[in-house]
C-alpha cells in the first residue's frame, strides 16, 4: 500500500495561518505601544525623584527656601540653579517628550537644560497682584511680573502646610501643539516661563510675546474639555498628560506620582476649594 505523501500547505492553510497572525499582532501590538510607555513614564517618575532630592538639597543648602522660578530677566530658571546637584542634565528629559533636541544634550548656561518639566508658581489674580496671592512654592519672577508680587521672593519651607499633597514640579513638553498658528511652540533652551501658575482671570500666556512661550494655566476641572488634551486653556492647563492621560507629579515631600492634571486642583480655589494641590499656604486640604 502506497502512502500518501503531503508536501505543501494548501492556499487555503496559508491563509488562514496569515489570518491568525495578523490577529494576533493586531491585539499585542498596542499592549507592547502600553508596554513601553509605561517604561517610559517609570523613567520620568525616576527623572522626576532626582529633580526632587537635587531641590530638597538646595533648599537646605539656601536657609530652607525655594529657589526662583527665574530672574527677572528670565535667566537663570529653577533648572539651572539645582544643576550642580544633578548628575547629568539628561535627567530633566522626560523620555515621553517629543521634541527634538540638536544636539541631545543642548545646554545653554544662562537658560540651564533642555527641560520637560515645569514648576508650581500658582499666584492669583483679583485686579491686581499681590504677594498674598502668590501660593506657589518657586517665586513667578520675570519680567512684568516681579514688580508686583513685592516681598513674595521665595517660598519657605516651614510655610508649606501640606507637603504632602502640594505640587513641586509636573511635566510639560519642550514642545506643544500651538493654538495661535503654526505646528510647535518651542521654549528652546528653557527660554521663558519654565513654570505654570496662573489662576483663572488672567490669561495663560499661549499666545502672548511669540510663539516661544508655553501655557502657564494650572490644571481646573471645572474648565471644559476641548477637542485637544494639550490645549493650554482646558482642564490640563500648561500641564501635558502625556503618558496615556496622566502626568506625573512631584510633590513638596518628595514623592511622585502620576495623576489626571485636573485631579489635582478639582475645582477654582478662588472659588472656595481647598483641595487645589497648587496652593502651599491653604490652611484646610
Amino acid at each position: 500500500m502506497k502512502r500518501r505523501e503531503r508536501s505543501a500547505f494548501t492556499l487555503i492553510e496559508l491563509l488562514v495561518v496569515i489570518a491568525i497572525i495578523a490577529i494576533l499582532a493586531a491585539i499585542l501590538f498596542p499592549v507592547f505601544a502600553q508596554a513601553r510607555e509605561k517604561a517610559r513614564q517609570a523613567s520620568c517618575m525616576s527623572n522626576l525623584k532626582q529633580i526632587g532630592l537635587a531641590t530638597t538639597s538646595y533648599i537646605q543648602d539656601y536657609d530652607e527656601t525655594f529657589p526662583q522660578a527665574s530672574d527677572t530677566s528670565w535667566n537663570n530658571p529653577w533648572s539651572t540653579v539645582i544643576t550642580p546637584y544633578i548628575k547629568s542634565t539628561q535627567t530633566f528629559r522626560c523620555p515621553s517628550d517629543r521634541a527634538p533636541t540638536d544636539p541631545p544634550t543642548s545646554y545653554v548656561p544662562w537658560a540651564g537644560p533642555i527641560i520637560s518639566y515645569v514648576v508650581n508658581s500658582t499666584f492669583g489674580w483679583s485686579g491686581t497682584y499681590s504677594a498674598n496671592n502668590f501660593g506657589g512654592l518657586f517665586y513667578p519672577a520675570g519680567e512684568g511680573i516681579a514688580p508686583y508680587l513685592k516681598n513674595a521672593r521665595v517660598r519657605p519651607l516651614a510655610n508649606v502646610n501640606f507637603p504632602s499633597s502640594t505640587v513641586m514640579i509636573t511635566e510639560r513638553n519642550r514642545a506643544y501643539p500651538n493654538a495661535c498658528g503654526g505646528n510647535f511652540a518651542g521654549n528652546l533652551y528653557n527660554w521663558g516661563r519654565s513654570w505654570v501658575g496662573e489662576e483663572d482671570g488672567w490669561g495663560n500666556y499661549e499666545c502672548n510675546g511669540g510663539d516661544e512661550l508655553g501655557p502657564t494655566l494650572i490644571p481646573n476641572g471645572q474648565r471644559a474639555v476641548s477637542g485637544s488634551p494639550f490645549d493650554g486653556k482646558g482642564p490640563n492647563g500648561g500641564v501635558m498628560a502625556i503618558h496615556q492621560g496622566r502626568a506625573n507629579f512631584l510633590f513638596a515631600d518628595g514623592h511622585v506620582k502620576a495623576m489626571i492634571p485636573a485631579d489635582t486642583d478639582p475645582a477654582l480655589y478662588a472659588a472656595g476649594d481647598k483641595r487645589n494641590m497648587w496652593m502651599a499656604n491653604r490652611t484646610l486640604e
